[in-house]
């Protein structure tokens, strides 16, 4: 087999829990960091959506990045 499927398999399995995790795991911890840090719940929406804004906003720049410097 090819060694690309592979790593477009393992990709995948890996977005498939990035994305899994993110979108529906992120409740469970919403009633902990509540507790933890006092804050009511739209300021730990608002918490979230900011960080699914810098990802948006912020991954194609970090991708040019990569392509131009040595990770």
């Amino acid at each position: 087999m090819f060694y690309g499927w592979r790593v477009v398999g393992g990709v995948f399995i890996s977005q498939m829990f990035v994305v899994g995790f993110f979108t529906y795991a992120a409740s469970l911890l919403v009633a902990p960091v509540r507790g933890e840090f006092g804050a009511s719940l739209e300021q730990v929406m608002y918490g979230l959506t900011a960080g699914t804004f810098f990802g948006l906003f912020l991954t194609p720049v970090v991708g040019v990045m990569i392509d131009r410097y040595p990770v």
